[in-house]
């Protein structure tokens, strides 16, 4: 081979790579904004669910989770556009040579999007299944009760008195 055909290899790859980086940075910018015209509907068309926990604690609020998840998304979105041009640039572009910039625009913006879950854990917002599972046979019993107690009622209205 060639050291023309292992450069031009070499530029195909890396405009591969490229190509790869900006679909992420565009399918998850997608991501984000659907992200956020479900919290806005949420909250414009469904009042009862966006309120749910609002008497609960901060840290048990669904939308602290939400909140939580959109701070990640942001972070991720800054990590990856800066990916995307620190690649654009080159090895030995600007981006890629100034430490500053490294520790600003890739470490920070991720170190947040996963720090942001240490007070939101998303574990906390989902139900245990045993107790899932007693709040159902809970509501089956008491549907089931509601039910008889509504047949022995009519069962004691229709009968007929001899006397």
């Amino acid at each position: 081979m060639s050291v023309t055909t292992n450069v031009d290899r070499a530029k195909l790859s890396s405009n591969i790579f490229l190509g790869g980086l900006a679909l992420q940075v565009l399918s998850f910018a997608f991501f984000t904004l659907l992200f956020f015209r479900f919290l806005y509907h949420v909250y414009t068309l469904e009042p009862q669910v966006w309120s749910r926990d609002s008497l609960k604690p901060w840290y048990q609020d669904w939308r602290g989770l939400a909140g939580a998840m959109f701070i990640s998304c942001i972070g991720i979105l800054i990590r990856s556009a800066y990916r995307t041009i620190e690649l654009s640039e080159g090895y030995s572009g600007r981006l890629a040579t100034t430490e500053g910039f490294f520790y600003g625009l890739d470490t920070l913006p991720l170190f947040f999007a996963v720090a942001v879950y240490v007070p939101f854990w998303p574990g906390r917002f989902i139900p245990d299944t045993k107790e899932l599972r007693r709040i159902e046979f809970q509501e089956r019993n008491d549907k089931e009760m509601n039910r008889i107690g509504m047949l022995s009622r009519e069962a004691r209205g229709s009968r007929v008195e001899l006397t």
